[in-house]
């Protein structure tokens, strides 16, 4: 007789809210931000059945919590698209460190595909209620960066012409790319107009650059606070997605404005075009990049096979 087995799992919303603790705390829609499923216990479940899992819920990720292997990590997570296994991605990260804090009281640092990245739950002052959620941050790996040359090439990617990037010394002469965990090409755009009337849908172009996720954005400067809206592109499978929030993005959009200098605090806005609002904050200091976001649980289950 076979035996069954039953898998609980959570629902999160990611970046739902601002992660600000500066004055009044806003209630976050908890049916904005980015959703991940994060089954509580993979222990036995095998590659292929959580890669089936995660197509089951055609989420962005799912994650599947297993037994650290390392003592400077709480839970080893392994994060599943619906067509892929991730080293990294950030708001996976967030929203397995809620579950994992809910479930054992703490989460210090979760241990990836792409090594481990600490995290770290917000002060009370955040906001951390079963009504607001609670604030998580997550602290970026090292950089490595390329620099790709054929920007006429990547503007036909993304719909756009040559003339609506920004190139010059900043970005040397062409387009980066970063990896803080998983390598992603960093585009930044003239205006919020071109950003809204960029279009990325040939798997084949992407593929030409060697080009697995590419976020688009443009930096503002309003009332001495920095301001990014982004938009964010990536292959899965046999075609191309946008994404509501991508916070493994953010962690190289970090690097790459602390590598050129640019420090700070800036607050990113991200799913405009699909309709699913992301606020993310993203800390760069000298020596750390940090994203912060708000998660909230919305519900849970259990899947019987």
């Amino acid at each position: 007789m076979t035996m069954t087995r039953s898998l609980p799992f959570r629902l999160v919303n990611v970046f739902c809210g601002s992660p600000s603790s500066d004055g009044e705390i806003e209630k976050p829609n908890k049916l904005q931000g980015n959703a991940l499923c994060v089954f509580e216990d993979g222990t036995g479940l095998s590659d292929s059945e959580m890669q089936a899992l995660a197509l089951q819920f055609n989420l962005s990720e799912t994650t599947f919590l297993l037994p650290q292997t390392r003592k400077d990590a709480d839970k080893r997570v392994r994060i599943f698209t619906p067509g892929t296994e991730l080293p990294f991605a950030g708001h996976p990260t967030l929203g397995s460190a809620f579950v994992v804090s809910t479930m054992h009281g703490s989460c210090r640092g979760l241990e990836m595909g792409a090594g481990l990245i600490p995290v770290e739950h917000a002060s009370a002052s955040s906001g951390s209620t079963a009504e607001h959620g609670q604030v998580w941050t997550l602290s970026a790996n090292a950089a490595a960066f390329r620099v790709e040359y054929n920007v006429s090439a990547i503007a036909a990617m993304v719909g756009l012409s040559e003339s609506d990037i920004v190139i010059g010394e900043a970005h040397s002469g062409g387009c980066t790319f970063v990896n803080a965990g998983i390598e992603q090409l960093m585009v930044q755009v003239k205006s919020v107009e071109v950003l809204m009337r960029a279009s990325c849908t040939s798997i084949a172009a992407m593929r030409a650059l060697a080009c697995e996720g590419v976020l688009l954005y443009v930096k503002e400067s309003l009332d001495m606070k920095q301001t990014v809206t982004s938009r964010f592109f990536f292959c899965d499978t046999a075609a191309v997605f946008e994404d509501p929030g991508t916070g493994s993005a953010c962690a190289n959009l970090g690097r790459l404005l602390q590598r050129d200098g640019e420090l700070g605090e800036f607050d990113l806005e991200q799913g405009h075009v699909i309709k699913r609002l992301c606020k993310i904050r993203i800390s760069v200091a000298d020596e750390s990049v940090r994203v912060s976001g708000r998660v909230v649980q919305i519900g849970s289950g259990v899947i019987v096979l």
